[in-house]
């Protein structure tokens, strides 16, 4: 496995679990929403690499 690609997925793991804690945790509709379209578009990285 390349290493950049390896270093992009070890961040964007971190990356979402950070997401999905701050979105659970937030307490305006506001801040919940922007969380978790943050947290889609991490995931669909994390899937565009996985096909890579």
């Amino acid at each position: 496995m390349d290493p950049l690609c390896f270093a992009v997925n070890l961040l964007g793991l971190l990356g979402l679990i950070f997401t999905i804690y701050r979105g659970l945790r937030s307490h305006q509709e506001k801040r919940v929403t922007t969380w978790l379209v943050i947290t889609r578009l991490i995931i669909l990285l994390l899937v565009g690499l996985t096909i890579y």
